[in-house]
């Protein structure tokens, strides 16, 4: 491997790592002004604003739509929706509605990738099922 690709896949060994060794601290020390740093943190602060946007938005939902959204990024169907929540699908069929225009999601995969993107209170990628829109 060339050195400069070396030592920049150090800079983001450090970056990107929980508690870095001591030896890796020395190394984000060193390299300071390197671009791979200065890059990787960069990419930190869009996906932290990114997740807070997505949360955001979330916030803006009523108690039954974060329900309802919870229950369709898990992969149910309205109709098992509505029996699981005791109300009627059509019922169901408005509040997914109202979801998908007050998050701007176009479909039921991009809505799932602003509850993933959301992360609710959690410190990296989980699996759908694992995401509690609600407390």
């Amino acid at each position: 491997m060339h050195p400069r690709k070396m030592h920049y896949a150090d800079c983001r060994a450090t970056m990107f790592s929980p508690s870095p060794h001591p030896a890796l601290t020395r190394l984000s020390e060193k390299c300071a002004g390197c671009p791979a740093l200065r890059d990787g943190k960069e990419l930190q602060f869009k996906l932290i604003a990114l997740r807070e946007a997505a949360a955001m938005i979330l916030s803006t939902l009523t108690i039954r739509q974060q329900e309802i959204t919870q229950l369709a990024v898990d992969g149910h169907s309205s109709k098992n929706i509505a029996a699981d929540l005791g109300i009627s699908q059509r019922t169901v069929e408005n509040h997914r509605a109202a979801i998908m225009k007050k998050t701007g999601s176009h479909s039921l995969p991009a809505l799932a990738r602003l509850v993933l993107a959301a992360d609710v209170g959690r410190g990296g990628r989980t699996a759908p099922s694992s995401v509690k829109l609600i407390d």
